[in-house]
């Protein structure tokens, strides 16, 4: 803690870590209260909505040898440095994400965006993240450029509704469909009132040393990460927006 900045190791205001599953085409979220897993599937008539609050770009992955691969969060992969790590404890590469992309790929790392929002928890909204890698990062990044100015200043919110198949080789995958939906008055309200705890967190976290950032694995972490079948490549770095 910090005596004169009691909320510098506050958690994350997150309370549902959700990521697209490109090998069924689902929403899926680890349950900590049971312990479990769980997938949610989407479509036109039941998508997934959310308001988008922020992004932050990050390093995910899993391997067998060294279990869940993770990294500090940053807001520009251009210039703030990623220190990666594995679950185990050892460092894998450091450095801007261009300098050390090959050598996190291979240890099965990928970028990914952590994609910060505002959720339907029961009759209220809640904090959450969706974290959008591999074959859903090419998709999103389209949309985001065809629908930045709503997105971002809170006209529209988005949801997930449905997939498309492709391959690559001989692997199929699913990408995620997304599209927009009018934001309430009220939800309006709400978002922007969530965002300003976020905001808070998100000034104690950067206050912190780059490498204090990447001590702990992230607080969504699953025991049994069911790692994902082979997708396309990730994006080159000069089409990824931060």
């Amino acid at each position: 803690m910090s005596l004169s900045n009691p909320n510098q190791n506050k958690p994350s205001p997150s309370t549902r870590w959700f990521e697209w599953r490109g090998g069924n085409g689902t929403i899926r979220y680890y349950d900590k209260d049971t312990k479990k897993a769980v997938e949610v599937a989407v479509s036109k008539e039941k998508p997934f909505k959310f308001i988008v609050l922020d992004k932050l770009a990050t390093v995910k992955g899993y391997s067998k040898r060294v279990g869940n691969i993770f990294s500090n969060e940053v807001r520009d992969t251009r210039s703030e440095p990623l220190v990666v790590k594995s679950k185990d404890g050892g460092k894998i590469a450091e450095g801007l994400w261009s300098d050390i992309k090959e050598k996190v790929q291979v240890a099965r790392g990928g970028f990914c965006i952590n994609l910060y929002i505002a959720f339907k928890a029961g009759d209220k909204l809640a904090i959450g993240v969706l974290q959008i890698k591999g074959c859903s990062l090419g998709p999103w990044i389209d949309f985001h450029k065809s629908h930045r100015d709503v997105i971002e200043n809170g006209k529209k919110s988005v949801s997930i509704t449905g997939f498309t198949t492709d391959t690559t080789g001989e692997v199929e995958f699913a990408k995620p469909e997304f599209g927009l939906s009018d934001i309430t008055p009220e939800s309006y309200a709400q978002a922007k009132a969530l965002d300003g705890k976020l905001q808070e967190h998100f000034a104690a976290y950067f206050s912190k040393p780059t490498v204090a950032r990447a001590e702990e694995p992230p607080q969504h972490d699953d025991p049994d990460p069911a790692p994902e079948p082979a997708t396309e490549p990730p994006p080159e770095e000069d089409s990824v927006p931060f």
